[in-house]
């Protein structure tokens, strides 16, 4: 049963340490993640979260993506991240769902207070993300088909699985909070794909569920050891029956980070568009974009609007790349001009095309004027970069968060 992979995997984390290309990868996805966190910070989906906590902020404690206050809260200052982190819409991914945005914020403050090696961390960091792919590989479909949002309800029972290990060391103690994480995340399922903005705010809870479930999880004498592939399971409310699988095949190599507030599979668009700078799009007459074969099991990714809530245009290729076009940029407030006429027609005349030849997130753009042509591509390379990639990426585009960002690095010894 698909536990027993679990438990594998797990063990199998605890018996390979680390290897260096690892390290470099994990440390790149959560500084990744506190710098574009840390820049968010100031969205009232944010600040929200410290209304009325006045008495709970203080100059010791938990560090505060983008404040200067602390939190005396371990799980005020985990929700506070948590929602900075995906209220950038640019946080880690991988497939289409963002495990970071839930599981870093809680490894990030228990190594605050308890001053964990960085090997300990970043093993526990490697089993969340681990278990965050093998159960978006075998849910993430099912939930999708449904109109839900995988991340939360995936990320949750990550969450609950690294934040367990980090504490024991037990591949049993990690399996007791997944199974309780299971039993609470699958109650709040909202629906991704109707617009609406629960989404993101789901991430918040879904940290605090991971948190809740590894405190209620030692407390249990009993626990659903089936939570995933019993007949009283997450898997059978979604109808599915998860095939029993090795262990080994998950990575946190395949882990990427995102550098737009788009869709995962809209980001290479995007990037590719916004390094045509010198586009008068007065003079556009057709878009060409090549992608992968991977892209036609997401038809909506072809939606040239309008749309009944403009939130849905971060799904489109078309309509967000016509608002790249224009206003020179991406964020995330623009899909509230999806809808205008300017950019649904500019989003009419763009062409998609698979391309054999192309694989993973591989783009190729070409835009042609009246009286010229421009061709942009972008390799998947792009978006899984090294430590010192992202480090100069985050100076050169996000320098007002590196005293967040050194931090960290710092904290545990990591420079490079």
């Amino acid at each position: 049963m698909l536990e027993n992979v679990i438990k594998g995997l797990i063990q199998e984390a605890q018996s390979h340490p680390i290897n260096d290309q690892e390290a470099d990868r994990l440390m790149a996805l959560i500084l990744h993640d506190v710098a574009v966190g840390s820049e968010a910070a100031r969205h009232p989906w944010v600040t929200g979260i410290l209304d009325h906590e006045e008495d709970a902020l203080g100059e010791e404690g938990y560090t505060l993506f983008g404040r200067k206050e602390k939190s005396s809260s371990f799980d005020l200052a985990v929700q506070h991240n948590a929602m900075a982190i995906t209220a950038s819409i640019c946080e880690d991914f991988v497939k289409g769902t963002h495990p970071g945005a839930v599981i870093f914020p809680l490894l990030l403050a228990e190594s605050e207070k308890e001053k964990y090696a960085a090997d300990r961390l970043l093993i526990s960091a490697a089993v969340g993300l681990q278990m965050a792919q093998l159960l978006n590989f075998h849910f993430g479909k099912p939930l999708a088909d449904k109109g839900f949002r995988a991340t939360t309800l995936v990320g949750a029972m990550a969450g609950a699985a690294a934040l367990a290990w980090l504490r024991e060391e037990s591949e049993e103690a990690a399996l007791q909070a997944m199974a309780v994480a299971a039993s609470s995340a699958s109650g709040f399922a909202f629906p991704f794909h109707a617009g609406t903005e629960e989404w993101p705010i789901q991430v918040g809870v879904a940290a605090h569920t991971a948190s809740i479930a590894c405190r209620i999880a030692k407390t249990l004498h009993f626990y659903n050891d089936r939570f995933l592939s019993g007949e009283h399971s997450f898997g059978k409310m979604l109808d599915v029956l998860p095939l029993q699988e090795e262990s080994g095949k998950y990575s946190v190599m395949e882990i990427g980070v995102k550098r737009h507030p788009v869709n995962s599979f809209v980001q290479s668009v995007i990037e590719a568009l916004l390094r045509l700078e010198d586009v008068d799009v007065s003079q556009v007459e057709g878009i060409r974009v090549q992608v992968p074969p991977g892209y036609q099991a997401m038809p909506v990714l072809m939606n040239k609007g309008p749309f009944e809530k403009t939130n849905l245009a971060l799904l489109s290729i078309p309509v967000s790349g016509a608002l790249a076009l224009t206003f020179k940029r991406m964020k995330f407030e623009d899909l509230r001009r999806a809808n205008d006429r300017e950019i649904l027609d500019l989003a009419g005349r763009f062409e998609i095309v698979i391309d054999e030849d192309l694989k993973d997130y591989d783009t190729i753009v070409m835009v042609k004027e009246k009286e010229k042509e421009w061709q942009s591509q972008v390799k998947s390379s792009c978006f899984y970069p090294s430590l010192a990639e992202e480090l100069s990426w985050i100076r050169e585009q996000k320098g007002e968060t590196l005293e967040w960002v050194e931090y960290y690095r710092n904290l545990w010894d990591m420079k490079i």
